[in-house]
């Protein structure tokens, strides 16, 4: 008998927020709890989730989810300094039998259909349309928040500005990145500034600016997961995180010609991808 494998998975970003217990409803954490008190590791019950969300890319395509997925309830979980913290691969929408159904718009098997030079859609998908989405304080116990976004064939330079180089995750040194929420913040905070002040509001600037908002939705003890690894592999390894860095510097310091360079480098890269994506 042919054993049956998962769909084709298209190389993509993944931005993913795992935010502590208090951030979820008791019986949801008590829940997920089960899967690790039965014995699997944080990397096996990560592991389910992944082919979950690919089957929830799929399932897009079709505008249906199945029933398992909903109600395995798939999850990634993550330990940093000494807190266990949650990440849902299906967060809950509105209530209604379409609520977990995900959008279109966020598969990566649909994103990798658009080029993101034609389209506009040079920053994270999804983000744009965060704004229209459920508003809670910071740190509240809301549920339906998006906490995974995700950007096929690229490396969104507005992620790019929240990361510190040493924040690359140790086991995956490429295109891995581990970032406390209060660093993710300080770095939006700081990016945006700099953006405005030279360049106007540009369409980055208000990627960034966005961005900006969506992260105070969550809990402020939380922690932000960038994954491009398979997209970094496609460009010799390299992720951006230097070159976004090394641009707002540049910027903030008043050296054009830095930041020209720094920017000819992301735009390369950016290039090369879309040139892989058509490809494909």
């Amino acid at each position: 008998m042919t054993r049956r494998v998962l769909p084709p998975e298209v190389p993509a970003t993944w931005l993913r927020v795992y935010e502590p217990e208090t951030a979820f409803p008791r019986s949801r954490w008590e829940r997920w709890g089960t899967l690790l008190e039965g014995g699997d590791t944080p990397k096996q019950v990560n592991a389910r989730a992944d082919r979950a969300q690919l089957l929830t890319s799929w399932s897009g395509l079709l505008g249906r989810l199945p029933s398992t997925l909903v109600s395995d309830d798939p999850v990634r979980m993550l330990r940093r300094e000494g807190t266990l913290l949650a990440c849902p691969v299906l967060d809950p929408g509105p209530p209604g039998p379409e609520a977990a159904t995900p959008s279109p718009a966020d598969s990566p098997i649909l994103s990798a259909e658009a080029d993101p030079e034609e389209s506009g859609e040079s920053g994270e998908s999804g983000v744009a349309r965060l704004e229209a989405g459920a508003q809670s304080p910071s740190g509240g116990n809301v549920e339906g928040r998006r906490r995974c976004l995700v950007k096929a064939w690229d490396l969104p330079i507005a992620w790019m500005v929240m990361v510190d180089p040493e924040e690359r995750a140790k086991d995956c040194p490429v295109g891995q990145h581990l970032i406390p929420m209060g660093g993710a913040r300080a770095r939006v905070a700081r990016g945006l500034r700099t953006l405005r002040r030279v360049l106007g509001d540009s369409e980055t600037t208000m990627e960034i600016a966005i961005l900006g908002r969506w992260l105070e939705e969550f809990h402020p003890q939380g922690w932000l997961e960038i994954d491009g690894t398979k997209v970094a592999r496609l460009v010799g390894g390299e992720d951006g995180v230097d070159d976004v860095g090394w641009g707002l510097e540049c910027l903030e310091s008043g050296d054009s010609t830095g930041a020209a360079a720094a920017y000819q480098r992301i735009r390369r890269r950016s290039r090369m991808l879309v040139s892989l994506s058509r490809a494909s």
